[in-house]
């Protein structure tokens, strides 16, 4: 019990699983059997008076809804023990062989050499902009004399 853990597990799984089964399996066939021997278990339930058929497409219900509950109640069980099997498996194999590395050492590369930035070079501009002629001084048309009052010239 002790020595493989998954096994069992996966074994009280599946009892877990089959027992189920059988109990709503015979859930559906006492449905079944009650409806079409005339009994009214509905009735009983609070369903009022209802033919066999509907009592046969729930005994049928029953069982089909049951064995899907069974199988997906004790999935997750069932695939961890498969898991503590590999898991167990694994570990076997890793303390039965001697470590042997497939991968040569390889000799550690010299360190690089620090990387040192080149100095910024400044693009110029790709034209330079020409200088405004200037007027002749002669040419150049009088100053208005500004008296503080900007409404009068």
């Amino acid at each position: 019990m002790f020595k493989a853990p998954g096994k069992s597990i996966k074994g009280l799984a599946k009892v877990i699983f089959w027992i189920t089964v059988v109990i709503y399996g015979l859930s559906g066939l006492v449905v079944i059997i009650g409806s079409v021997a005339g009994g009214d278990m509905f009735r009983q339930i609070g369903l009022g008076s209802v033919g066999p058929v509907v009592g046969i497409i729930a005994g049928v219900l029953l069982i089909a809804l049951g064995v899907f509950i069974a199988w997906l109640s004790v999935l997750f069980m069932y695939a961890f023990g498969a898991v503590v099997d590999d898991v167990q498996v694994i570990r076997q194999k890793l303390t039965a062989a001697p470590q042997k590395s497939a991968v040569k050492p390889v000799a550690p590369k010299p360190a690089a050499p620090a990387y040192t930035a080149p100095a910024p070079q400044y693009a110029q501009p790709a034209y330079q902009q020409p200088a405004v002629p200037q007027a002749p001084q002669s040419a150049q048309a009088p100053q208005a004399q500004s008296t503080g009052n900007r409404y009068q010239p």
